[in-house]
């Protein structure tokens, strides 16, 4: 499957569970807390990534300067983003019982 196919599906995906996890009658428990975590951050990692990548394709290609900066900027702050949902995900499976 084609990168940019992937990321659409990826997108639309996550769209999806955003909906489901802001209804607020939507029965959790904190082991699907627990997993649900553990997958956005692994969604998040990937994504960073992912970003980073394209800033060295973006500047190997001649596409340097704002657009290579920005996007390595973005994939920086999702790099810090999935380290705190790591130490989320931690604490959520600390609070659900779990040794790991």
């Amino acid at each position: 499957m084609p990168p940019a196919e992937i990321a659409q599906e990826v997108g639309e995906a996550a769209r999806q569970l955003g909906d489901q996890l802001g209804d607020p009658s939507a029965p959790h428990t904190l082991a699907d807390v627990e997993r649900i975590v553990e997958g956005l951050t692994g969604a998040v990692a990937g994504a960073a990534v992912g970003l980073d990548g394209l800033t060295h394709w973006l500047r190997s290609t001649g596409y340097g300067g704002d657009l290579s900066g920005h996007a390595s900027a973005v994939a920086e702050r999702l790099a810090h983003a999935g380290d705190d949902l790591a130490i989320f995900a931690e604490a959520v499976r600390k609070a659900a019982g779990g040794t790991e």
